[in-house]
C-alpha cells in the first residue's frame, strides 16, 4: 500500500469509528504498512496517550511531529524507527499523516465543544434541558435500573429580579445549583427552566435517594437567603422516569403552595418588587 492509499484508508477509519477506536485503529494501520516499530500519540488537552507497537529501551530513531491545526495544538506524534534508513524513507508520509491527524483532532475538539455548549447551562455550570431530554430517552430503555428524580423551583425569583436586578437573581440561581451539587454532584443536575432544576440519579436505592433528598431540605433550611420548593420520586424501573417526573412535579407544586400559605405575599411597592412576610 502506498502513502496516498494509506492516508485515504486512515481518513475512512477515523470517520467511521470516531476518536477512541478511530485513533488506535488508524495508528495500527500506519504501523502495519510502514517501517515504524512503534507509534505514540500524546494528546495535550485530554492528557491521554495512545501507543501501538512495542516501545524499545534500546537504540531507536525517533521522529517527533507536533500536531497543529489553525491555532490549536492537539498533541504530538512520536514515530519510532529501527534504522535511519526507514526513517528517511517514511518521513514525508508521516509528516502528511501528522497533518491529517491534526485536522481530524481539531475537528473533533470543536465538535466536543459544540456538544458541551449545546448541553450545558454556562452560567451555572450544570446540564441544560436538552441534556435532560436526551438522558430521559436513554433511561426509558433501562427497565433494569432504578432511578430517583427530584425537582427544585426557586421561590420568588421574579420578585428578586424586579426588586434587586438580574445579577441578584443569578446569585440566587448559583446558590441553588451549588447546594444541589453539594448533595448530588454537579453532573446529575439539569436546569430545565428559568428558576427550575431537575436532578436525575440512576442506580441509587430508594433509602439512599430519600436520605439525599432530606439532606437537601436541611441544606435549604440552613440558607439565610434562598428558599425553594422541592418534590421527588423514586422508581424501581427507569422505564417509568416520565411518571417519576410527574410525581416530582406534583410534589414540588404542593411544597410551593405550602410555602405561600405560610408567607403572606404583600402588595407591590414602588420600584421594589414583591416582598414576603412570615
Amino acid at each position: 500500500m502506498n502513502g496516498l492509499d494509506l492516508l485515504i484508508r486512515s481518513y475512512e477509519t477515523m470517520r467511521e469509528k470516531g476518536t477512541e477506536g478511530g485513533l488506535r485503529d488508524t495508528l495500527s494501520l500506519a504501523l502495519r504498512h510502514t517501517g515504524a516499530v512503534c507509534l505514540r500519540l500524546e494528546l495535550t488537552e485530554e492528557k491521554k496517550e495512545y501507543l501501538v507497537g512495542k516501545e524499545s529501551r534500546g537504540r531507536e530513531w525517533v521522529l517527533g511531529l507536533p500536531l497543529r491545526f489553525e491555532r490549536e495544538k492537539p498533541g504530538t506524534l512520536f514515530v519510532h524507527f529501527p534504522s535511519p534508513l526507514s526513517r528517511l524513507r517514511w518521513r514525508r508520509f508521516f509528516r502528511a499523516f501528522s497533518r491529517f491527524l491534526s485536522s481530524e483532532l481539531g475537528r473533533m475538539n470543536r465538535m466536543r465543544r459544540l456538544l458541551y455548549l449545546g448541553n450545558t447551562d454556562i452560567l451555572l455550570r450544570v446540564n441544560n434541558r436538552n441534556a435532560m431530554e436526551e438522558r430521559v430517552r436513554e433511561l426509558e430503555k433501562r427497565a433494569d435500573l432504578p432511578v430517583g428524580l427530584l425537582i427544585l423551583d426557586v421561590n420568588g425569583l421574579k420578585e428578586i429580579n424586579d426588586r434587586e436586578g438580574h445579577d441578584a437573581g443569578d446569585r440566587f440561581l448559583k446558590e441553588a445549583a451549588d447546594i444541589l451539587a453539594s448533595v448530588f454532584g454537579r453532573s446529575q443536575i439539569y436546569r430545565i427552566g428559568g428558576d427550575e432544576f431537575a436532578v436525575i440519579v440512576p442506580g441509587m436505592m430508594r433509602e439512599s435517594f430519600q436520605e439525599r433528598c432530606r439532606r437537601l431540605k436541611r441544606e435549604l433550611e440552613e440558607s439565610d437567603t434562598l428558599t425553594a420548593a422541592t418534590g421527588f420520586s423514586w422508581k424501581e424501573s427507569a422505564a417509568e422516569i416520565l411518571e417519576a417526573k410527574r410525581e416530582a412535579d406534583a410534589g414540588m407544586y404542593r411544597d410551593k403552595r405550602e410555602f405561600y400559605q405560610k408567607h403572606e405575599r404583600r402588595g407591590r411597592k414602588k420600584d421594589s418588587g414583591w416582598y414576603f412576610r412570615a
